[in-house]
């Protein structure tokens, strides 16, 4: 029985590092008429970058998934200025899934989401980002978090 258990358990072990490693090495698709000259974010915009990706997802998502989603753990970052001045962010990252009616079924997913910040004059943020300029791909399941039982 050990060994079965073992065996489920590198096998989604390994699951879970191919959706990784097929998540994190996808480039972004093109962007019609824009340059595509992508540029790794890190530190503190990254952060911001994510964590607005996540409030969006749960506001424009949550109601037609009945499914919230909270950051577990950012990937990447890449920002492209466009020739017009306006920034797109591409951001893919691991987030845990719940669901809002059953709070103790949740999965680990990732997400790889676009947002185009169409006023320039605003700080990266919700209010910079309208609904249209969000896009976000569906979910790709990681794997089930166990229950703990409380």
């Amino acid at each position: 029985m050990a060994s079965n258990n073992c065996l489920l358990l590198s096998q989604l072990h390994g699951v879970v590092l191919l959706g990784l490693c097929a998540t994190t090495a996808t480039a972004p698709p093109p962007i019609s008429g824009e340059n595509n000259d992508w540029v790794s974010v890190t530190g503190q915009r990254a952060e911001i970058a994510v964590l607005v990706a996540v409030y969006l997802w749960n506001l424009y998502n949550s109601e037609t998934t009945g499914t919230v989603i909270f950051l577990h753990t950012r990937w990447k970052v890449w920002e492209m200025v466009g020739p017009d001045g306006v920034t797109t962010i591409h951001a893919a990252f691991a987030v845990l899934r719940t669901f809002t009616r059953h709070p103790h079924i949740q999965w680990f997913a990732s997400a790889d989401i676009f947002m185009t910040m169409t006023d320039r004059n605003l700080p990266l943020g919700p209010q910079s980002i309208p609904r249209s300029a969000f896009y976000a791909y569906p979910l790709i399941v990681l794997g089930v978090r166990p229950h703990s039982g409380n």
